[in-house]
C-alpha cells in the first residue's frame, strides 16, 4: 500500500484521473468538483480495505472515489482517492486508528500529512542561525570553467568573492560554492583540483561575508566536504544524496554540519540518458527515506537535514514537472525543502529556449508556484529578481 498526496491544477485533470481507475461517469462528475481539497492516491489497496476506508470517510463527511469493480469487493487490488481537507483529516485518522490493522496502516501513513503547513524547525550551526519563517535565498557560486549558466565567471579568488557580496547585498542567506559542474554529461573533477579551486575562496568568504551567512560546498567527496567544514563552510550540498562517497556520513557524524540530500539517479556524466521512473514521487521519497534512516541511526540531528528533490538529475521532463507540481508531498518530512530550477534545461524544453540566458521568466515563474506549495529554500542565480518576485506574493499575504 502507497499512499501519495497529489495536486490537480485544474477540474479537468482531476476528473481524467478518476476516469483512469475505473469510477463511473456519474461519480466523476460529482467528485471532480473537489479537486481543490487535499486528494491522497492510495495504490494497492484490497477492495474490502478501500470499501470500509469509504464508509469511514463518509462518517467525516469526506469521500472516497472507487473504481467500480471494488463495488464487487473481487480479490484483486486498486487504486483509490481519498478527498478530504484537514479538519476532517484529523477526525478520519482518529476513527482509523480504531479500525482493522490494514484501516491503522492507512492511518499511521496519513498522520504524517497533518500539519504541512508548519514551518519547519530553524537551523542553528557555527553560531549562526536559519529561520524558515520566510523564504531563503541561496546564491550559487560556481568556481568552475565548464558549469551550464556561468562557468568560468568566477574562477578567480577575487571575482568570485566580489560576486559572493553582491548576491549577499541582493537578499542571499546562503553562498552555494561549488568546484565541479554537475550539469549533464560533465567530466569527474579529482579531489585535488576541486579542493584547489575551492578552499581558497571559502577562506576568502569567512573573511568576507557578514558573520550571519551561512556558506555551502556544493561537493558530494568527503574530503572536499571535510576540508571546506574545517576552514569556514556551515552546509554540505551533496548532489548524490550521500551516495558517490560512503565515507560523507562519517563526515556528518563527527561535525553535525547541515546537509542537503539531493536526489539523482545515476552520475552526471549517464544521468539523463534514458531515465526511467514508474513513478517519480514515490521514488524519490524512497530515496529520502532510506537516507535519512542511515543518517539517524548515527546519531545525526534530524532537524539539520535539507531535502531537495533533484530536478535535472537524472529526470525526463515530465519527471520534472510531476514534482514541481506534487512538491507539497514532500512536506510529510517536515524538513525543510530546497529547489533548484535556475535556468536548466527543462525550462528551455518547455519554451523552446536553447540558451540559458533566455530562462530566467521561466524559473521565476516556477519558483513563485514553488513557493507558494511551501518551498523554503531557493537556490539560484538570479538573486535580486527572486528577491523582487517573492516579497511581492510576500506582500499579498498581508491584506
Amino acid at each position: 500500500m502507497k499512499i501519495k498526496l497529489r495536486k490537480f491544477l485544474k477540474k479537468e485533470n482531476f476528473k481524467k484521473a478518476l476516469k483512469d481507475i475505473g469510477v463511473t461517469e456519474k461519480g466523476t462528475e460529482i467528485l471532480s468538483s473537489k479537486y481543490k481539497t487535499l486528494i491522497f492516491e492510495i495504490k494497492d489497496i484490497s477492495t474490502v480495505t478501500a470499501n470500509l476506508l469509504k464508509q469511514e470517510a463518509l462518517c467525516v463527511g469526506a469521500d472516497v472515489a472507487l473504481p467500480l469493480e471494488a463495488s464487487f469487493f473481487e480479490k484483486k487490488k486498486v487504486k483509490v482517492f481519498l478527498i478530504i481537507d484537514e479538519r476532517k483529516l484529523y477526525k478520519l485518522i482518529k476513527r482509523l486508528n480504531e479500525q482493522t490493522p490494514a484501516l491503522r496502516k492507512i492511518s499511521f501513513e496519513l498522520e504524517k500529512y497533518l500539519n504541512l503547513e508548519k514551518r519547519p524547525d530553524s537551523i542553528f550551526y557555527n553560531d549562526k542561525f536559519l529561520s524558515f519563517d520566510k523564504y531563503i535565498l541561496m546564491g550559487i557560486l560556481n568556481v568552475t570553467p565548464d558549469s551550464f549558466y556561468d562557468g568560468g565567471k568566477y574562477t578567480y579568488v577575487d571575482k568570485a568573492v566580489k560576486h559572493a557580496i553582491e548576491m549577499v547585498k541582493e537578499g542571499a542567506q546562503i553562498i552555494d560554492v561549488g568546484g565541479e559542474s554537475t550539469r549533464p554529461g560533465a567530466q569527474k573533477v579529482s579531489e585535488e583540483e576541486e579542493l584547489k579551486r575551492v578552499i581558497p575562496v571559502i577562506k576568502a568568504l569567512k573573511e568576507a561575508l557578514p558573520k550571519n551567512i551561512f556558506i555551502s560546498v556544493d561537493t558530494y567527496k568527503a574530503k572536499v566536504a571535510q576540508e571546506a567544514l574545517k576552514i569556514g563552510a556551515d552546509i554540505i550540498n551533496d548532489i548524490s544524496g550521500l551516495t558517490f562517497d560512503e565515507n560523507m556520513i562519517n563526515v556528518l557524524k563527527e561535525t553535525q554540519a547541515p546537509v542537503v540530500i539531493n536526489h539523482i539517479k545515476g552520475t552526471p556524466q549517464d544521468m539523463q540518458k534514458n531515465p526511467f521512473y514508474k513513478d517519480v514521487i514515490l521514488e524519490v521519497e524512497e530515496f529520502f527515506e532510506n537516507q535519512i534512516e542511515k543518517l539517524l541511526k548515527v546519531n545525526y540531528p534530524y532537524s539539520h537535514i535539507i531535502l531537495d528533490v533533484g530536478i535535472g538529475f537524472g529526470k525526463r521532463l515530465e519527471d520534472n514537472l510531476k514534482l514541481i507540481k506534487n512538491i507539497s508531498h514532500f512536506k510529510k518530512f517536515k524538513l525543510p525543502l530546497l529547489i533548484g530550477t535556475s535556468r536548466k534545461s527543462f525550462i528551455g524544453k518547455v519554451l523552446n529556449l536553447d540558451s540559458p540566458k533566455d530562462r530566467l521568466e521561466g524559473t521565476l515563474s516556477i519558483d513563485i508556484y514553488l513557493y507558494l506549495e511551501g518551498v523554503n529554500i531557493f537556490r539560484v542565480h538570479d538573486v535580486k529578481a527572486h528577491k523582487y518576485a517573492l516579497e511581492m506574493i510576500d506582500a499579498l499575504f498581508k491584506y
